[in-house]
């Protein structure tokens, strides 16, 4: 959790600076690179980034370091890291898979999931297409259809009414 802390307020920092974007990222890498070290107690690198801490020992606090290096621990914890780091530029964009994640459940509910086989005859496209117009609309597609003075498919029309 105090990795997790770490990246959160380092993002919403280097966020929120007044500097160009490319500085932006290159200085939430940095804090990226350093989160490992300030978290497991070691601040050499903390005074340098502006950001962290100031540098100086926590009272209290045990620098975990050189153990967890003894240990093989801490190059796993930084290669755990570099996935975050690469993606450093989406976390100032604060992207997320939220609105994928949702249009896969209105999917999900249109092909009833995995329980009937819905390939054959075209059934699978309208539902799928069906899905990313409600998705996109939060309506369903015989009424956009209609509103567009088209007729709706008629494999669309079946669905929805079995859905009523």
């Amino acid at each position: 959790m105090k990795i997790r802390n770490a990246v959160v307020k380092a993002v919403t920092f280097r966020r929120n600076r007044e500097v160009s974007w490319q500085t932006k990222i290159s200085e939430l890498i940095k804090d990226l690179n350093n989160i490992p070290s300030h978290v497991f107690g070691e601040h050499k690198d903390c005074a340098s980034l502006q950001y962290f801490c100031n540098g100086q020992q926590k009272e209290g606090e045990e620098n975990l370091v050189l153990q967890l290096q003894r240990a093989g621990l801490l190059q796993k914890v930084e290669n755990a890291m570099k996935r975050i780091i690469e993606n450093a530029d989406s976390l100032l964009y604060q992207f997320t898979s939220n609105s994928v994640e949702s249009c896969n459940g209105i999917i999900s509910k249109f092909i009833g999931g995995k329980r009937v086989h819905y390939a054959m005859k075209g059934s699978y496209q309208a539902r799928v297409k069906a899905s990313v117009v409600q998705f996109n609309t939060s309506r369903a597609l015989t009424s956009v259809c209609r509103a567009m003075d088209k007729k709706p498919p008629t494999q669309t029309e079946i669905i929805e009414n079995r859905n009523i």
